[in-house]
């Protein structure tokens, strides 16, 4: 592991840091004592504090945490980031321990920041329902956050050979079980949410098909506004995959649709057709690797000239 808490990457001003386990040059056993020791005459709480006022540049706009386990830790940095003038961007991946702190930690600058716009969040599928709930109602509340990136990797969309719903290579993604969004999503109507790009690429939909479809038709409902949806690599069943479809012949909010990596079947081509025809509002659809024909293709193409709304389209 990482025995520094930073690391600084950039080309002139410094716009994006990098936090990964403890600080270097204090003892491990400084930062998994219960109470708040004392190093050097410094006290962990103070030494924290030092830290990441050293490393928050006013002009920092990016802030990455892998795998930082101290709960003390979370709280400072929370503290830190939520007044930040400049910080837009938040990308995180799960620790083995302190799950819950970093779903607060998250949640909490979700709903609170007043800067905070883009958050990556990798690997979803390691939390439990309760969590994975928790950090949908946040954005209920959140003055500014657009984007939810939940993919697998940063690299999913340069895998060309990876495997549906397990986000490429390497990948030990367990699912991700759809029912705590959807309880989430339900009580979305009316609220003021700032969200309208969500990525879910590389998670296989691990629950049942009679909660992937209702699951699928809230998302693509024009009530909730999204502008952009992946479901890449998500192993979507055929089911799963005529909702989407069949949604999109209402929806008038979303622009953008990738379901790459996912098996298009005749039957989904031949909805996706119809409803493309209908919707207006759609500008780009992915659709590589999803094992199309040209039985499939022709479904497809004897729709095109109806299609007023698209303009690119990948397969």
């Amino acid at each position: 592991g990482y025995s520094s808490i930073s690391y600084a990457f950039s080309y002139g001003p410094c716009q994006d840091i990098f936090w990964s386990r403890s600080p270097a040059n204090v003892p491990d056993s400084f930062w998994t004592d219960r109470d708040d020791p004392v190093f050097n005459g410094v006290s962990k709480e103070q030494s924290l504090n030092d830290a990441f006022d050293t490393v928050l540049q006013a002009n920092l706009n990016r802030v990455e945490i892998s795998k930082m386990e101290d709960e003390m830790a979370y709280d400072v940095l929370y503290k830190k980031l939520l007044h930040h003038p400049t910080i837009t961007k938040l990308d995180i991946a799960t620790a083995e321990y302190c799950k819950e702190a970093l779903v607060d930690f998250c949640c909490n600058l979700i709903a609170n920041s007043d800067t905070l716009e883009e958050v990556f969040f990798q690997d979803i599928g390691s939390l439990n329902e309760n969590m994975v709930e928790k950090l949908f109602n946040s954005l209920k509340t959140s003055p500014n956050v657009k984007v939810l990136d939940l993919r697998t990797s940063r690299y999913l969309e340069t895998w060309h050979k990876a495997s549906p719903g397990r986000g490429g290579r390497g990948s030990s993604n367990p699912g991700l079980s759809v029912e705590p969004i959807l309880a989430s999503l339900e009580s979305f109507e009316g609220s003021q949410y700032s969200l309208k790009t969500l990525d879910f690429g590389g998670n296989a939909m691990a629950s049942s098909t009679s909660m992937v479809c209702p699951f699928v038709t809230k998302l693509l409902s024009s009530s909730l506004g999204l502008e952009r949806l992946s479901f890449r690599g998500c192993a979507l069943a055929e089911e799963g995959l005529l909702s989407v479809a069949k949604e999109l012949e209402n929806n008038s909010s979303l622009t953008f649709l990738d379901l790459s990596h996912n098996v298009i079947s005749k039957p989904v081509m031949q909805q996706l057709a119809k409803s493309l025809a209908k919707n207006t509002t759609l500008r780009k659809l992915k659709l590589e690797h999803c094992k199309i024909d040209l039985d499939i293709v022709e479904c497809l193409a004897k729709s095109l000239p109806e299609m007023e709304g698209l303009q690119h389209l990948h397969m």
